[in-house]
């Protein structure tokens, strides 16, 4: 504002001299001086006029939208500034699990979402945890480089869909993280059957249930099934475990039919075998890595194919695993495999090519015949056991603390394991879901009471 004063008078004071004569117009040094002047105390000016920041829209207020388990949409008011035009004006979002996010280097202390953006109002935040809170915010700032800050917004994402596989009961899903549950059979929905023994959700929110009948397949949130069985080149109907890769292709794991893989979305299968190199024809479980490998669980050793399943190379004891028979494969975000043999959990970190197996007597893993895996981003191991519980290990499987019905679990023989992005554990047991948010100390066990087809759960997923 003051610089804006100087120029006006600068310029009253040129059209005064002018019109006195004072100025000589054909004395070109004069006036250039006088004119040099002026344009050099505009520019000197005009940098340093603009210092009061911006002001936020709707005094501050951020709204939040489309709230789900990993995200949510923010939204705000464009805000003003005294020189900066609003549509040049510039928004950064960010968020925290702190609630102290109110001044700037709070807010710049959280995760960024995005870049600086020019004139707009509303952004996507993604990749949150599961049933979460955060605090949001929003940084405004004008041409000047001077910044405000939105007021904090605090929002929790919902509960994980928990999708739990049970024996004879059908295919129950949880919105709600664990409070009620909705059954889906295969009277009312379209199942195979309503023995389902594994279950997974892609990106796209596509269900995949295997049962004893048929890989079962809905688009609607399990409203309706399409079922697929030998007729459309499934090696098996009975389906033991499956994997949906990011790219949609279909790994399914039949008994007694080898590997039945899909790349149209389950309208065709073709299957592989022993005759392709794998251990056995009858396959439990599969599981495939960010470079496409194929980790096949079967009844004769572990089988790994990096040729799309074309050919199978075949591990067994004389690799170091703790048995030929392999309940379940993992692999984690760093390449270890986890074989679950129901001779102890055997680790490899060469590919699969050697294992050091990990048991009761050793390491004290709850009981030797492991059924499921899970690893977090930390490297912890959840090891689902046939009699023991389940066994957890934050030291790469050297020891094992088990969790059990004495900390809630609903039984000790525990079929299935998922840990979400929030750290919630989530254990399929044979007498309910157990569910623990203190890192498996203590359970709270839901069954049928609570809308599950049966107590006896077979796999979990949750998204």
């Amino acid at each position: 504002m003051q610089a804006k004063i100087v120029n006006k008078i600068i310029i009253y004071l040129l059209i005064f001299l002018l019109g006195c004569n004072i100025l000589n117009p054909s004395d070109d040094n004069i006036n250039e001086s006088i004119i040099s002047l002026f344009f050099l105390n505009s520019i000197n000016t005009s940098s340093t006029e603009d210092t009061k920041s911006p002001t936020p829209g709707n005094n501050g207020t951020i709204t939040t939208s489309n709230i789900y388990t990993n995200g949510m949409t923010l939204t705000w008011n464009i805000g003003i500034d005294d020189v900066t035009r609003e549509t040049n004006l510039q928004y950064r979002a960010y968020y925290s699990t702190t609630s102290s996010f109110d001044s700037i280097s709070e807010v710049e202390s959280g995760t960024t979402i995005g870049d600086w953006q020019t004139n707009i109002n509303t952004i996507n935040v993604n990749g949150l945890s599961i049933s979460t809170t955060y605090y949001f915010n929003v940084l405004i700032k004008d041409e000047a480089g001077n910044q405000s800050t939105y007021i904090k917004k605090q929002e929790a994402t919902t509960p994980g869909y928990i999708y739990a596989a049970t024996y004879l009961g059908g295919l129950s899903i949880s919105t709600d993280g664990g409070s009620s549950f909705t059954t889906k059979t295969n009277a009312s929905n379209g199942l195979g059957d309503n023995w389902v023994l594994d279950v997974y959700v892609d990106s796209s929110e596509t269900i995949y249930a295997g049962t004893q009948v048929g890989l079962s397949i809905s688009t609607d949130g399990g409203n309706t099934f399409a079922n697929k069985t030998i007729a459309d080149g499934l090696g098996n109907n009975f389906v033991y475990g499956l994997y949906v890769s990011s790219d949609g292709t279909i790994y399914v794991a039949t008994n007694a039919g080898g590997l039945s893989i899909s790349t149209d979305g389950g309208t065709s299968f073709t299957s592989k075998t022993t005759a392709d190199g794998l251990g056995s024809n009858n396959v439990r479980d599969v599981y495939v890595d960010s470079a496409e490998t194929i980790y096949v669980a079967t009844e004769g050793g572990v089988s790994i194919s990096s040729d799309g399943g074309n050919t199978f190379t075949n591990k067994t004891t004389s690799n170091g695993l703790g048995n030929d028979y392999i309940r379940t494969i993992h692999v984690d975000s760093s390449g270890i495999v986890y074989a679950g043999t129901i001779g102890g959990l055997s680790i490899s970190t060469d590919g699969g090519n050697t294992y050091a197996n990990k048991d009761n007597a050793t390491n004290g893993l709850g009981n030797d015949e492991v059924r499921k895996i899970y690893t977090n981003s930390s490297g912890t191991i959840y090891a689902a056991t046939g009699g023991g519980g389940l066994s957890i290990s934050t030291d790469g499987g050297s020891s094992f603390s088990n969790k059990t019905t004495a900390n809630g679990l609903g039984n000790d023989i525990v079929n299935g394991i998922y840990v979400d992005s929030s750290g919630i554990i989530y254990a399929g047991t044979t007498g309910g879901l157990g569910i623990s948010t203190d890192g498996g100390n203590n359970f709270t066990n839901k069954t049928n009471v609570d809308g599950l087809g049966t107590n006896s759960v077979l796999s979990v997923y949750v998204r």
